[in-house]
């Protein structure tokens, strides 16, 4: 299809059969993916080019906000999990209409739990740590491990814990659930600091990664 032929509805149309919410998309060769030991980029500028495997990505929602058939460009909005490439996105599209499609810019407006409308300029950081207040922005450490439960263990527990021991499922507030195996949790004291993460193998609670020194 000759690309000024393109009209808007046959873009809506590609989306719900080319796109389904589990997706498997190539990387594309300008990409930090290693294969065989190199990385693609390295590769692609030195103008080789491989197959590269598809990979199972999830696209929650793939929107056409406008475009215009003018210049054939328009803006999508894509809400999708980790790994995966827009580039590829764009590109694949152009396949399904039996043309060529490319980005041009990508803005990220969240990532994970966080948002744009919780991003801070560096010039606004550098303000503020000239003025000893960069310290009122900074968020705590646990703040990127919400989506993990909390598991409160006692003082006893929480020394154990973060000088390297690990602590029997018996023992703690998960005895009694269906905790299972490669779980991971936010280890709390019983005051409410956060120690680290601890993950489910078999029946203990283990050491996933420590945030605070021994108590």
């Amino acid at each position: 299809m000759d690309a000024a032929t393109i009209p808007q509805d046959e873009l809506f149309s590609i989306f719900g059969v080319v796109f389904q919410e589990v997706q498997p998309l190539a990387p594309p060769m300008y990409s930090a993916v290693s294969v065989g030991g190199k990385r693609l980029y390295e590769l692609a500028r030195k103008g080789i080019e491989i197959e590269r495997q598809k990979r199972p990505v999830s696209i929650y929602t793939l929107e056409l906000l406008d475009f215009d058939e003018n210049d054939m460009s328009g803006r999508l909005k894509v809400s999708c999990s980790k790994g995966t490439y827009i580039r590829t996105i764009c590109s694949d599209i152009g396949d399904a209409l039996k043309t060529y499609g490319v980005m041009s810019s990508l803005r990220r407006t969240r990532a994970g739990i966080f948002a744009e409308s919780d991003c801070v300029t560096l010039d606004a950081a550098k303000r503020l740590s000239a003025e000893g207040k960069l310290s009122d922005i900074l968020l705590p450490v646990e703040t990127l491990f919400v989506p993990y439960p909390q598991l409160r263990v006692s003082e006893a527990q929480a020394k154990r814990f973060t000088n390297g021991g690990a602590l029997k499922i018996s023992y703690t507030a998960l005895r009694d659930t269906n905790a299972g195996e490669g779980d991971i949790y936010r280890i709390m004291s019983p005051d409410g600091v956060f120690l680290g993460l601890g993950n489910i193998c078999g029946e203990d609670v283990r050491i996933l990664r420590l945030f605070t020194q021994g108590r």
